[in-house]
């Protein structure tokens, strides 16, 4: 059922992400007045914002910087949170990302900080999260279900600088610079709102950001804009709980791709583009949480295939919830490099572009 769930999410993407053609016009069809209802609901709110009905909260003693998106994942947002965290780490503030933990089990608060204690799981403060946490030494991660409420700890804890973790959508937390990420890969979608489409708001409302982060793909731009921010994400590192190797090693290997992705074809896409032979994958739902029966079987798959089991840093985090298993689960490491309007963003953040950060050590 699990696995089906998964084939269903990628035939979903698809359905989002490609021309619609066949069958795709009448589903699209039957979900046109889910997507105007939710068009309405999204609409209100943020008319509600505009005519001042309801204003931000504006949580004294911080720089506040959202990172969000205006679809449903996908397009390097966690990647872009962890390049900013730790440039304005080395900056010499004092840094809290907020994040909701979205796919958790829990609703209890959280404040992390990984070098200090032991990191929960991902079942307890969520993939995204605990994958900054890791990934920002010295930077404290605050999960829970009210953003405000986190914002306002942060700062009593001493943090003078906070990054809205999928904070575009969160209008209550008034915010100093928003940032938009986009993926020239997919653009938009199909253009509309879910369920129909993989948009949470109407294009119009980019207006709101303060700038636009284009993630560049160095192929056809589907976005049909261009923006004084781009930056590459690329594949930095491969390593699993013993070794660690550039990812050119996987050149020419015999993979097993394991996800569970808003867009499992673009880590299929990725894996090729390193000259990998993909020899099975196995996809579930977005942040799917593995039973140890699930990452057992998949691991008896690769194995029987003589193949590397390749995973997402993102889905690592729920695997490393076996141990006995990561031995054998190999990791992809992804990196940023801003590529143009650093000079732009840290004018705007009060950073030193000096201090940008380069790939960190595994």
């Amino acid at each position: 059922m699990k696995k089906l769930e998964g084939e269903v999410h990628s035939k979903l993407e698809q359905f989002w992400y490609k021309p619609l053609q066949g069958f795709g016009y009448f589903f699209a069809f039957l979900l046109l007045p889910f997507s105007l209802l939710f068009a309405s609901i999204v609409a209100l709110k943020n008319w509600m914002y505009t005519l001042g009905i309801r204003k931000p909260k504006v949580v004294s003693g911080a720089f506040v910087v959202s990172v969000g998106n205006i679809h449903v994942g996908g397009a390097g947002k966690t990647p872009a949170v962890i390049f900013l965290a730790n440039w304005m780490k080395a900056c010499g503030h004092k840094v809290a990302v907020l994040s909701r933990g979205y796919g958790r089990n829990s609703r209890e608060i959280f404040c992390v900080r990984a070098e200090e204690k032991s990191v929960p799981n991902a079942e307890a403060m969520g993939d995204e999260p605990r994958m900054i946490a890791l990934r920002c030494p010295g930077v404290f991660v605050w999960v829970g279900p009210n953003k405000v409420e986190l914002a306002k700890r942060a700062c009593k804890a001493g943090a003078n600088y906070l990054i809205v973790d999928d904070g575009f959508q969160t209008r209550g937390l008034h915010r100093d610079v928003d940032i938009v990420v986009l993926d020239e890969a997919v653009g938009f979608g199909n253009g509309h709102l879910l369920p129909c489409g993989p948009l949470r708001e109407k294009k119009s409302s980019l207006c709101r950001a303060s700038f636009l982060w284009l993630r560049k793909t160095y192929s056809t731009n589907r976005l049909g804009m261009s923006s004084p921010i781009e930056a590459e994400h690329y594949l930095s590192g491969l390593w699993n709980s013993h070794q660690h190797f550039p990812v050119e090693h996987l050149k020419q290997k015999q993979v097993f791709a394991l996800s569970a992705l808003a867009r499992p074809s673009a880590f299929i896409q990725s894996l090729e583009r390193l000259g990998a032979n993909i020899v099975g994958n196995c996809f579930f739902k977005d942040h799917h949480p593995f039973s140890k029966e699930e990452i057992s079987c998949v691991v008896k798959q690769a194995e029987k295939m003589q193949a590397l089991l390749i995973t997402t840093e993102k889905d690592f985090q729920r695997v490393a919830s076996y141990p006995e298993f990561l031995p054998s689960i190999w990791v992809l490491t992804m990196d940023v490099k801003l590529l143009n309007g650093a000079p732009l963003l840290a004018k705007a953040m009060k950073l030193s572009v000096d201090k940008l950060p380069g790939p960190l050590p595994l």
